[in-house]
């Protein structure tokens, strides 16, 4: 190419042709990158950052050698350029061939996928297994009016102690205390569809909703608890937390605009859970939105069969549940809700 570039310039003797030339030359590159043309983009602006400042964001680990090479052999074309087209504007030619020759070498060496440096979410969905283990009715049937909160968790605990085996399987976790709290959380979500059924934009919490006709119930038992039909974020959070503190698991409440949840210590390492929307983030919350290892797989989140996402013809079906989840999802990827707060204390 060169060789051609250098006679074509030589035999017109205008500098309008060298223009023509290249303006040619960066078409056909174009047309050669058309069926891939974001990545041919992305390639050709984040090459000259690549060659000028010396960062790769977009060449993947294990390829820094041969990046190297390629480097050097663009910086000798681009060299052989100057040579040739050793004219005024020299300078401002060499850049232009280094621009050219590297984002056509980026194209061809580096493939870059977009989608694989978008921000994304390594999502673990747990095996379903029978719904009957986080029975309701198995609490109410053992519990009455008069029960405190120790003769709820007793009832639980034996409830994951009768199906603990079956669990550890199917969820093939190890730590028996990690189990034991995923357990509580769908436990916990299998009580209420999340709000009110119909008035969705009203309270729909234990203490007031719309089977109350809107009344506040003052000072509710557990009981209380566990005959609604409906509840809301406070109430899935609160009811966990009695289990998690119970079972001597250390764990803390955490408020961000709109929403409560719950954060439970396993080793060394919090894990956010959320019984409302059945999913446990990898991290604490605070961590998630202060996160600096932007990419692929920056968080993690396990997902929990939840019967009030999918089954329309459930009594705890809510549409409005699965968009909750979803925008929990999207905020967490767009560190979007960073104020925290620890109503237990941190």
């Amino acid at each position: 190419m060169p060789f051609f570039l250098k006679k074509l310039y030589r035999s017109q003797k205008n500098d309008r042709i060298w223009g023509i030339t290249f303006t040619g030359f960066v078409i056909c590159l174009l047309i050669m990158a058309l069926p891939a043309i974001d990545r041919f983009l992305l390639a050709y602006f984040n090459f000259s950052f690549l060659f000028f400042l010396g960062n790769g964001p977009f060449i993947g680990p294990g390829k820094e050698k041969f990046y190297l090479a390629c480097l050097s052999l663009f910086f000798v074309l681009s060299f052989t350029g100057y040579l040739f087209f050793s004219q005024k504007r020299s300078i401002l030619r060499l850049l232009i061939l280094v621009i050219a020759y590297g984002s056509l070498g980026a194209a061809v060496f580096f493939p870059v996928i977009p989608a694989d440096y978008v921000e994304q979410i390594k999502i673990n969905n747990l095996r379903a297994v029978d719904d009957t283990i986080f029975s309701r009715k198995t609490l109410m049937d053992n519990l009455n009016p008069k029960s405190s909160l120790q003769d709820y968790y007793t009832v639980a605990h034996q409830q994951f102690q009768i199906n603990m085996d079956i669990l550890s399987k199917a969820w093939q976790l190890s730590n028996e205390k990690q189990l034991e709290a995923y357990f509580y959380v769908n436990l916990v979500s299998h009580f209420w569809g999340y709000g009110n059924p119909n008035r969705i934009n009203d309270t729909g919490c234990v203490q007031i909703n719309e089977e109350s006709n809107f009344q506040i119930i003052p000072n509710p038992s557990i009981y209380t608890y566990l005959q609604s039909n409906i509840g809301c974020c406070t109430d899935y959070a609160y009811l966990l937390k009695v289990l998690l503190d119970q079972a001597g698991i250390k764990n803390r409440r955490v408020e961000v605009r709109g929403h409560i949840f719950n954060e439970a210590l396993f080793d060394t390492r919090w894990f956010t859970l959320d019984a409302t929307l059945g999913m446990v983030f990898h991290d604490s919350w605070e961590n998630i939105q202060l996160r600096s290892n932007l990419g692929k797989n920056s968080i993690e989140v396990t997902i929990f069969p939840n019967q009030g996402l999918v089954e329309t013809n459930n009594p705890l079906y809510r549409s409005n549940l699965g968009h909750f989840q979803l925008n929990w999802l999207i905020y967490a990827i767009g560190k979007q809700l960073p104020a925290v707060a620890y109503p237990d204390g941190k």
